[in-house]
């Protein structure tokens, strides 16, 4: 596993030499060249073969096994439609001390997956980094990808402190802003801010193509800017998204659900001719919109910690973490301290209103809460 000294080598092996996988490479190059060795297994080996005269990665293997075999930290960044077949063969050469972490843009049935077959459940955790790029491939990998981009960890009840421990180092390395959520949660919350933009794309541009003669003569002679940006994810891999949505078909579902109620209210209004709901309407969307985008009022420096005593048991470190989901705490950073019988959870948060609806969230579930802010 990651030991964090930076004077001890430390072998990293990535599964899937992509865009993902190409630009976590070239990151930790960036933070680490000296101390650690990166391996790539892909099994395009056109992009192998690019990513090492690149520098990209150290070197490669020809299996799974063999990266495994000599690794601390293994992180799969491959397409969730393969995730159980590549963590079968990790499962067959495990060692008792590597930390294995994930890429996927889908959590609950990757986590379930990783519980079932590995052989240390303990040793991993679920990771979804929120980037990306139109251009896929490792020729378009950048080391600079995840920058203060955000960066799901979903740890469960089997989660250990020393993948929790790798994967905080990880994020830190990309320059990523972690945020720990359970693998459910997760999934509900990519269905409405990632899945569903796609398919309202995929929609409007169908809905061109169909009813307007076609996309080149209409965009030609008609789009502008909002079309073109309400629009550009259409032009993502239908190959991968696909298997993305069927995996998530139920929050989805869910998803576009609220979409059409919130359209037919929207058409309502429309036919009726009721300007002031329409007004209602956009103001509101308007100023959801300017949140997104304006900073928070809060310097970087106003991160505030709360240590939670927890017992030494599975469980725990779930229990936490989906406790401050409900109420709607952001986690920025997480450490576990052991103790004999009980530990002290150190969570990082983001302002003190969010510290203090955090702690009382904690406090009402049973849980001593320690903070230095004055109540």
């Amino acid at each position: 596993m990651i030991n964090f000294n930076n004077n001890q080598h430390e072998n990293i092996f990535i599964i899937g030499v992509g865009l993902i996988g190409g630009s976590i490479a070239l990151a930790i190059k960036q933070s680490a060249i000296d101390r650690i060795t990166i391996t790539g297994f892909d099994i395009d080996n056109e992009s192998i073969q690019y990513a090492i005269e690149k520098g990209i990665i150290d070197q490669s293997v020809k299996d799974i096994k063999e990266g495994v075999k000599n690794a601390d930290l293994v992180i799969i960044c491959t397409p969730v439609e393969v995730f159980r077949e590549v963590i079968s063969k990790i499962a067959l050469s495990q060692k008792r001390d590597v930390i294995i972490t994930d890429t996927c843009s889908l959590k609950s049935e990757v986590v379930r997956d990783a519980i079932s077959i590995l052989p240390y459940p303990e040793n991993f955790i679920g990771g979804h980094p929120m980037a990306g790029s139109e251009k896929g491939g490792v020729r378009a990998a950048s080391p600079h990808l995840f920058k203060n981009r955000v960066y799901f960890l979903t740890p469960d009840e089997k989660t250990g402190a020393a993948a929790l421990r790798s994967a905080t180092w990880l994020v830190n390395v990309l320059g990523a802003r972690m945020i720990a959520i359970n693998p459910e949660e997760h999934d509900q919350l990519v269905a409405f801010n990632s899945h569903l933009p796609h398919i309202i794309a995929w929609v409007l541009m169908k809905s061109v193509v169909d009813k307007a003669g076609g996309y080149k003569e209409v965009a030609a002679a008609f789009s502008g800017g909002s079309f073109r940006d309400a629009t550009r994810v259409a032009l993502s891999n239908p190959e991968l998204w696909k298997h993305i949505l069927l995996k998530n078909k139920q929050n989805l579902v869910k998803a576009i659900n609220v979409l059409m109620s919130e359209l037919k209210s929207f058409t309502e209004a429309l036919d009726k001719g009721d300007i002031n709901v329409l007004s209602n309407f956009i103001e509101e969307a308007r100023s959801a919109r300017f949140k997104l985008t304006e900073p928070e009022g809060l310097k970087p420096e106003e991160m505030f910690e709360m240590s939670i005593i927890i017992e030494n048991q599975p469980g725990e470190l779930a229990r936490v973490t989906t406790i401050l989901g409900k109420a709607q705490v952001n986690i920025e950073n997480l450490e576990i301290v052991h103790g004999e019988g009980q530990g002290t959870l150190i969570v990082t948060v983001r302002g003190k209103e969010t510290l203090k609806r955090g702690k009382e969230a904690l406090k009402k579930n049973g849980y001593e809460v320690l903070t230095e802010v004055e109540e």
